[in-house]
């Protein structure tokens, strides 16, 4: 009988497989973050470009040409340079120190650590550098599906409803509280008890309505033509243009003009029927 041929062992087939899934994984990764690398890439390009061609030029042009470097900036950065080199030198100290006594071994615990539990072949293929290379490239991929995949932030809550607008009664009503209360105070100064009511129009314009006592007849002319003319700017002034004053008995004792600015005056005295 011919022997028979040696079979490959089970560990190495499993260490065949294990590294062509990695370098699938690794070829997968890379086609996603190379249009990323490479949209950076170019961005960046552009800045140094820029940078290179106009940036610095003109820099050096206005320095060269002004002279103002040495005679005013060098002189005003010279202590600024003093005080901040040790600083800058303090803290390049730090961060060499951090990297290199910290951050790498840390590293290279971890690389040591993830080798454990990768098979021999793929160990072997795979140097520091390389596993440094995927873990960033995977860690950039997942930034970028996290990004890709989140919902789209919660709209920002309704804002308030705007308040419900004021009844039109409800409005007249508030006008109308506005004007008693100055209107007697005015009326006051001329005699007490002159102004007996108050009421409000708004059918045709919005039109003032003022019920007198008889005690406008005790006025003088001068007093009435003054006391008709505030009426009539303190109807203005509070959205009323129409105005009309009456007696008890209704009749029409002061109104606004139909033409021109001048309050007009009815009645002065008591008709003959109202003694």
């Amino acid at each position: 009988m011919a022997p028979e041929k040696p079979t490959p062992p089970q560990s190495a087939k499993s260490s065949s497989t294990a590294l062509a899934k990695a370098q699938e994984i690794g070829i997968k990764v890379w086609q996603v973050a190379a249009p990323i690398l490479e949209t950076q890439s170019v961005r960046l390009g552009h800045g140094i470009d820029w940078l290179l061609e106009k940036g610095l030029p003109q820099v050096q042009t206005t320095v060269a040409t002004s002279g103002l470097y040495q005679k005013q900036v060098q002189p005003r950065l010279e202590p600024v340079q003093k005080r901040v080199a040790p600083v800058w030198s303090a803290i390049q100290l730090v961060l060499s120190t951090l990297l290199n006594k910290v951050i790498l071994p840390l590293w290279t615990k971890l690389l040591s650590l993830l080798r454990s539990r990768l098979s021999e072949p793929l160990t072997r293929e795979l140097s520091d550098r390389a596993m440094t290379v995927m873990i960033l490239a995977i860690v950039l991929l997942l930034y970028w599906l996290v990004g890709a995949i989140s919902p789209n932030p919660a709209p920002a809550g309704q804002s308030p409803a705007p308040p419900a607008p004021v009844s039109q009664p409800e409005a007249n009503a508030k006008a109308l509280e506005k004007v008693e209360p100055r209107l007697r105070a005015i009326a006051d100064a001329y005699e007490e008890s002159l102004v007996m009511a108050v009421n409000s129009d708004f059918r045709e314009q919005p039109t003032l309505d003022i019920t007198l006592s008889d005690r406008w007849y005790t006025l003088t002319p001068t007093q009435q033509n003054q006391f008709a003319a505030d009426m009539l700017r303190l109807s203005q002034s509070q959205q009323f243009p129409a105005l009309n004053a009456r007696n008890e008995a209704g009749n029409l004792l002061v109104r606004n003009p139909v033409v021109g600015n001048n309050v007009i005056v009815l009645q002065r005295q008591p008709q003959p029927d109202q003694k």
